[in-house]
């Protein structure tokens, strides 16, 4: 249709070291060293479940009560669950170089705004860094380590057992839940340990 515009798509990188066609691996690349980049992505994303090592001395250094001290991780697990479902089709357009940058800088400005609010006695910066900016950088770098959509096509020989070790990490915990699924009524583990 020639009245039709053509939209160019808000927030894209098309060239440069964040372009999409960089992450194609060549030929020789071994795919072996996906899952412990990955596994990487994921312990560093893991850190807000540490939330109890920060919650005792922020606590005594701002003299808050433990409900109080809670609300900077009540935001982050919020934020990060909404970043993850809004910004994944900017994970999927821009690719994971922008993403993991992206996560990057929000999930250390988070911490180092969240430091200057300890300091400086700011509570609202704690929850404002810790909370809402470091909650972003964990969503976008959840939704991005979880995707990885260049082992998700799998393949034959060596690649390909790549890319199923790496989905093996992936569905491993929720095979595991519905394996070991408790039944109340028997008052065992279903289908046995």
């Amino acid at each position: 249709m020639p009245d039709e515009k053509v939209k160019t798509p808000i927030f894209t990188v098309s060239s440069g070291f964040f372009s999409r066609a960089r992450t194609v691996a060549p030929p020789t690349w071994s795919r072996w060293l996906i899952p412990p980049a990955a596994l990487s992505v994921h312990l560093a994303i893991g850190q807000a479940y540490a939330w109890s090592v920060f919650k005792p001395p922020l606590e005594s250094a701002l003299h808050l009560s433990g409900t109080a001290s809670a609300l900077p991780f009540q935001v982050g697990i919020v934020m990060l669950g909404l970043s993850a479902a809004f910004g994944g089709t900017l994970v999927e357009r821009n690719g994971p170089r922008w993403a993991m940058s992206v996560s990057t800088i929000c999930f250390s400005l988070g911490f180092l705004i969240s430091a200057l609010g300890v300091a400086t006695g700011q509570y609202w910066l704690v929850v404002l860094g810790y909370g809402f900016v470091g909650g972003i950088g964990l969503g976008i770098g959840y939704r991005n380590a979880g995707q990885c959509s260049g082992l998700q096509a799998g393949g034959e020989g060596p690649r390909g057992r790549a890319a199923k070790v790496r989905a093996c990490f992936n569905d491993q915990c929720s095979s595991c839940a519905r394996r070991r699924a408790w039944t109340p009524r028997r008052r065992s583990f279903a289908h046995g340990w």
